[in-house]
């Protein structure tokens, strides 16, 4: 609350000074030709999935000043260093400007920052992998974004078929439940037989998975049973929640088009709130990849 009052405060002061003129102005600083900076969310997003790189993403703002990102704009941003440093990125620069209706502009406050400057290491459906708090330096900045590397180094040895690569990338996406269940035993399977150490692994991971999705899914159950009779509880939460569960209900079923007509339903539910295109990118990427799948195993 707080934060959306100052920027109510600042939106007045940009429209007095014309922040049109003032993200102009912003776009025309040298660290911007610096390095190529994608500046569409959905595109840097793309490329991250398609390179298999990690998102440096740079927030800054331009509706009023801020001697934090004069600062990292004159210094490091600018340097050969760090130009360097961006290739083994998709370098995404995001400035917040009040702009009424410009797409994406309130994403930092969105992901939950408050403040400007930020630097955000993401990952190929824009979660936050990692938030860099220290000193903006190239050093600090590789030290802060290592993690990521790694992640994106077991996709890229995984997609190339290395088996062990390919077993921790499925349990790091299964431990941040990013996976269900039943995608969790396909890989397992794929990539049997497990060591002793593996099976312990997988097997602390597929237990969460399965209660989580046990509480789900014997509500999505009966949710089904209620929406067929015409039953959807009134008001948006409610809705919501109903609805959440239903496509997890249909994720798990492998339904693409029952996911399709349920990510259609919540997206209408929530047009125009903030802060929903990282869950809706997520949940398109894996439609996107049950359709592959399905397809290829049609096709076999």
């Amino acid at each position: 609350m707080r934060t959306w009052v100052a920027l109510l405060a600042f939106a007045a002061l940009a429209a007095a000074q014309d922040p049109e003129a003032l993200l102009a102005e912003k776009l025309k600083r040298p660290f911007v030709a610096n390095v190529e900076w994608v500046r569409d969310f959905d595109d840097a997003r793309r490329l991250s999935r398609e390179t298999n790189r990690p998102i440096f993403g740079y927030f800054t703002r331009s509706f009023a000043a801020d001697a934090g990102s004069d600062t990292v704009e004159a210094g490091v941003l600018n340097s050969k260093e760090f130009k360097e440093f961006a290739k083994d990125f998709v370098p995404f620069l995001h400035v917040t400007s009040l702009i009424e209706g410009r797409k994406d502009d309130t994403l930092l406050l969105r992901m939950g920052k408050e403040s400007w400057p930020a630097v955000l290491i993401l990952d190929e459906y824009g979660g936050i992998l990692a938030d860099h708090r220290s000193a903006p330096t190239v050093e600090a900045f590789r030290a802060t974004a290592a993690p990521a590397l790694r992640r994106f180094e077991l996709r890229k040895k995984a997609l190339e078929g290395d088996r062990d690569a390919a077993y921790a990338y499925a349990m790091e996406r299964a431990e941040r439940d990013q996976m269900t269940s039943r995608e969790l035993r396909r890989e397992m399977e794929r990539l049997a037989p497990l060591s002793e150490k593996e099976q312990e692994r997988f097997k602390a991971a597929l237990t969460e998975l399965l209660l989580g999705e046990a509480e789900l899914f014997a509500q999505a159950e009966w949710f089904a049973r209620m929406e067929k009779e015409g039953l959807v509880p009134d008001g948006l939460e409610g809705k919501l929640n109903f609805y959440i569960h239903l496509l997890g209900w249909a994720e798990f079923r492998e339904d693409p088009a029952e996911m399709e007509r349920i990510l259609g339903i919540l997206k209408e539910l929530v047009k125009g709130q903030p802060g929903v295109e990282g869950f809706f990118a997520k949940a398109e990427a894996k439609l996107a990849d049950l359709k592959a799948r399905l397809a290829a195993e049609d096709g076999g």
